[in-house]
């Protein structure tokens, strides 16, 4: 009986901060969860960043989010800590489809880095 495997860590935002910016759409090929980091780089102040899933790579319309993480509305600092921080999540469920990264306000003060992994497999 196969075993569930984990993908290795898939970047997707790498030292970005400009207010929608995008990662290339990752292919979730039937997940059986998705599971993401998000690095508030050194020097932070602001920002909100979401993972957002949506049935084709080239999709038009509104992608759903399925995290968000505002760093100044969440209280980051006082949750987690100063920046450098990261946030993690853990997604359940059968994807079909695709998921990005994507800026949807501003960093303030430093950048962001992102990672995603895949759980296939039963």
């Amino acid at each position: 009986m196969p075993g569930a495997i984990f993908t290795n860590a898939l970047p997707g935002l790498v030292a970005a901060s400009a207010d929608e910016s995008k990662s290339n759409p990752i292919p979730l090929n039937l997940a059986a969860q998705v599971s993401g980091s998000l690095e508030w780089g050194a020097g932070v102040t602001a920002g909100k960043v979401v993972f957002e899933l949506a049935v084709t790579q080239n999709y038009a319309g509104i992608w759903q989010v399925i995290f968000s993480s505002d760093f100044v509305a969440d209280g980051v600092v006082a949750n987690i800590g100063a920046p450098p921080c990261v946030q993690a999540f853990t997604y359940p469920g059968s994807f079909e489809g695709f998921g990005r990264w994507r800026i949807d306000t501003a960093i303030v003060g430093g950048t962001v880095n992102t990672y995603t992994q895949k759980l296939a497999g039963y």
